[in-house]
């Protein structure tokens, strides 16, 4: 299976939630509100 240049923009959206996690520390919430 040959790499594609560009990733899945549901890689790119955990690649920024796993920074954003690392350098805030902060966990980003999912789509759906919870109660």
């Amino acid at each position: 299976m040959a790499e594609k240049p560009q990733e899945h923009p549901f890689v790119q959206l955990a690649r920024r939630a796993i920074e954003t996690y690392l350098t805030t520390g902060q966990v980003i919430d999912p789509p759906s509100p919870l109660p």
